[in-house]
């Protein structure tokens, strides 16, 4: 699948001065970018790409980060404006984020990892937040990134001529060579001693396949005469019971063999589960929620429960948010929330809903002060 190409930094929360935003332009994997100072709650960076274009897989090189979510946006979207490509990913656990090994895991997410519905448009913005709950004395971040794209099918015909291209090993590359070959060029150059030789022999190997034909005819022709005198010579005597025994046992290899009601029933199961899904994917249509005070990882379970339910998450609060769940009163999240008179629930809203799958009222569930 070609690689996406980095056009430039577009911004970043912070940077180390000895592994600078930069360096993840960079196709050299060893050239990373950090966070400026250890113990910092949140680390992101925003990729500029030289062309909006279909992200069909992500690979990404760890730095020390517990945590990676990947966004995606477009340049003329608001600057708050991001859609979850990736949901957050785990790449260290907290024993290895406390002890500081394994601190340079690289995952690779295939299509089947990311967003159907924001894989399928095209993106020039990518943003990537970086978290480390676990380790306040080191510094943490990303060494590469690397963004696929939909491999291009070519509706050129093919030609005669097969072309080698050049190929680089380091500093070397090799030569451009050119072939034409024909079909049945390779062929046409033998001899015709050789066609005559083939001809004699396929003579041969035919009048031996007609001389084992007729033999065959000759051998079918004695067992039907055979058979049919045996079948003669059983009509005139009654079955005995060992005869009775097999033909029974036929019968019951029959009736084995015949699919049962049940066994019918099975595709219509599949598809009351698969009518059961799509009826709960609507459950929290029109529902776009943020969520405030919840930690990893009961955050996206939180997230993953809402979503299944076919709400839609935003990673911040922002005018298209109909939903905060929030965890804390009296939090500056909360206090904006109110004031602009949306919704705030608790989080055994979300719970409820996916446990019935319906969509509760919110009034009981509802933080009023």
């Amino acid at each position: 699948m070609p690689i996406l190409k980095f056009q430039h930094v577009h911004s970043f929360s912070s940077e180390d001065p000895n592994n600078p935003a930069d360096n993840l332009l960079s196709e050299d994997t060893f050239r990373k970018w950090t966070c400026a100072n250890a113990g910092e709650k949140q680390a992101s960076i925003v990729l500029q790409l030289e062309k909006a274009s279909l992200i069909n897989a992500v690979d990404v090189g760890n730095d020390g980060s517990a945590f990676v979510e990947v966004l995606v946006s477009r340049s003329g979207d608001d600057a708050d404006k991001y859609e979850v490509l990736l949901v957050t990913s785990s790449f260290m656990s907290p024993a290895e984020s406390k002890s500081w090994t394994n601190t340079n895991r690289v995952r690779m997410f295939g299509k089947e990892k990311l967003s159907k519905s924001v894989a399928g448009q095209k993106w020039d913005r990518l943003k990537l937040v970086c978290t480390q709950p676990y380790n306040k004395t080191e510094k943490y971040g990303l060494s590469f990134v690397k963004l696929h794209s939909p491999a291009e099918v070519s509706s050129e015909e093919p030609t005669d001529t097969t072309t080698i291209g050049a190929v680089t090993f380091g500093g070397f590359a090799l030569k451009e060579e050119t072939t034409t070959l024909s079909p049945g060029s390779l062929f046409l150059r033998r001899d015709k001693s050789d066609t005559t030789g083939a001809s004699s022999v396929a003579t041969a190997a035919a009048q031996a396949r007609m001389a084992s034909r007729e033999a065959e005819k000759e051998a079918d022709h004695m067992n039907s005469s055979a058979a049919s005198k045996n079948d003669q010579s059983h009509n005139k005597h009654k079955s005995s019971p060992l005869e009775k025994a097999v033909k029974m046992k036929d019968e019951v290899a029959m009736k084995r063999s015949v699919p049962s009601e049940d066994d019918s029933e099975v595709p219509k199961k599949k598809t009351k589960d698969s009518s059961k899904k799509d009826d709960q994917a609507k459950v929290l249509s029109g529902v776009t929620f943020a969520l405030s005070g919840f930690k990893n990882p009961y955050r996206a379970d939180l997230r993953d429960k809402a979503t299944d339910l076919g709400a839609r998450y935003a990673p911040d609060w922002g005018p298209s948010c109909t939903h905060l769940i929030c965890a804390f009163t009296n939090t500056p999240k909360f206090n904006q929330v109110k004031e602009a008179g949306g919704l705030i629930v608790r989080k055994e809203w979300i719970v409820d809903c996916h446990r019935r799958n319906t969509r509760l009222p919110i009034d009981s569930l509802r933080r009023h002060l």
